[in-house]
C-alpha cells in the first residue's frame, strides 16, 4: 500500500517549492541582491515582472495545473487525453484565460486551440517548454512503485499541450523519479536512476525535436552537485551550464541536480531551487515534488505546510492526496 505521507509530501512539495521560488528573480545574482538568501516563504517583490501582488505562500500555475491534473485522475479514476484536456481548459478559464499573464506559451496556445474545437491529440505537437512537467506530481503519486505505468501516464498527460519528444522525456523523467521516491526504501541514487530511465523511455513519444539528451544532462547536473564547491557556486554552475529556464531540457536535469545537492532533504531542496533562480517556481515545484515523495510530509517545516495551505484555500492538498491514493488502489495494473 502506498504511503499517505509520501503522497501528501509529493503534492505539498510541489506547492511549497512553487511558493518558495515564486518571489525569485530570473538571475541568481539579482535574486540574492534584492532578496538575500531565500530560506523562507516570502511575498513577491512589488516590482516583480511576473508575480507582483502574490503574498507569501501563494502558488502559481505550476501547482494549479497539478491540482487540475489530479482532478482528472480523481474524476475519471485514471487519465485519458480527453480528460486531461477537459480539466486543463477548465483551469485555463478559471484562471482568467487570455487575461492570465502567468500561463506558459505552449499551454496558452494549445488550450486556446482546444477551446476552439481542435483535437487535443494534435494541439500539443509544438510544446517544447516545461508546462507539462511542472504539473506531473499526481502521475508519480498514483503510479508509486510502478515506473512503467508512470511513464505511460506521463505521455498521456503531455499530449494535449506538450507532445514533443523533449517535453515527454522531461515529464516521464520526473514522473518516474516520483514513482521511485514513493517506494518504501528509495535512495537518492535510485531516484536519479529512475529519472534517467524515464527520460530515455519518454523520448520515444511525441513529435521529434532536436534537443540535448535529458538523461545525459541529469548526469552533468549530478556531477555539479557532487563538486567540492560552495552551494552558491554550484547553483550558479547549474544556472549557467544546465539552465533553469522554460526549456524542458533544462528544468528537469537542474531539478535532479538540486535534489542530489540536498541529498534528498526537502527543506534544502526547495531552498536551493528558489536560490537557483531562473524559472524558480517551476524548478521548486518539480524538485519539491520529488523530495516530498522521497521524505514524506514530515520532511517539510510544519509552518510552511500551514502557510501554503492558508494562502491557497481553494485547494485542499491533504484531501486531494487521499483521493489520488484511492485512484491508485482502484487501478488494475
Amino acid at each position: 500500500m502506498l504511503s499517505f505521507s509520501k503522497a501528501y509530501g509529493a503534492l505539498m512539495g510541489t506547492a511549497i517549492g512553487d511558493a518558495m521560488g515564486m518571489p525569485a528573480y530570473f538571475f541568481p545574482e539579482k535574486t540574492w541582491e534584492r532578496l538575500g538568501w531565500i530560506d523562507d516563504l516570502l511575498d513577491a517583490p512589488p516590482d516583480h515582472e511576473v508575480h507582483k501582488g502574490n503574498v507569501r505562500g501563494k502558488v502559481t500555475d505550476d501547482t494549479e495545473q497539478a491540482i487540475y491534473l489530479a482532478l482528472a485522475y480523481i474524476e475519471g479514476n485514471g487519465i485519458t487525453v480527453e480528460g486531461v484536456a477537459k480539466k486543463l481548459t477548465e483551469w485555463y478559464l478559471a484562471s482568467g484565460g487570455d487575461q492570465n499573464q502567468f500561463i506558459g506559451p505552449s499551454s496558452a496556445k494549445a488550450l486556446k486551440e482546444i477551446l476552439a474545437g481542435k483535437n487535443p491529440r494534435e494541439t500539443g505537437l509544438f510544446g517544447e517548454t516545461n508546462g507539462c512537467v511542472m504539473r506531473i506530481s499526481p502521475v508519480g503519486i498514483v503510479n508509486g512503485g510502478n515506473m512503467e505505468r508512470a511513464i505511460q501516464d506521463a505521455v498521456i498527460s503531455c499530449t494535449p499541450t506538450h507532445f514533443t519528444t523533449v517535453a515527454v522525456s522531461a515529464a516521464a523523467a520526473a514522473a518516474a523519479a516520483i514513482a521511485e521516491a514513493m517506494t518504501d526504501c528509495p535512495t537518492v541514487e535510485s531516484v536519479i536512476a529512475a529519472a534517467k530511465q524515464g527520460a530515455e523511455e519518454g523520448k520515444k513519444y511525441g513529435r521529434l525535436v532536436i534537443t540535448p539528451s535529458i538523461s545525459r544532462r541529469i548526469d552533468l547536473a549530478v556531477e555539479i552537485a557532487a563538486s567540492g564547491k560552495e552551494v552558491k557556486e554550484k547553483l550558479q554552475d547549474l544556472y549557467n551550464l544546465i539552465g533553469t529556464g522554460l526549456a524542458a531540457a533544462e528544468i528537469v536535469p537542474a531539478a535532479l541536480g538540486i535534489f542530489a545537492m540536498a541529498a534528498g532533504d526537502p527543506v534544502k531542496t526547495v531552498i536551493y531551487a528558489a536560490n537557483a533562480s531562473g524559472d524558480a517556481d517551476t524548478l521548486g515545484a518539480i524538485a519539491g515534488g520529488i523530495a516530498g515523495a522521497f521524505a514524506g510530509i514530515d520532511g517539510f517545516k510544519g509552518r510552511w505546510v500551514e502557510t501554503v495551505s492558508a494562502a491557497n484555500p481553494q485547494f485542499n492538498f491533504k484531501e486531494v492526496a487521499k483521493e489520488l491514493l484511492k485512484v491508485a488502489e482502484n487501478r488494475v495494473f
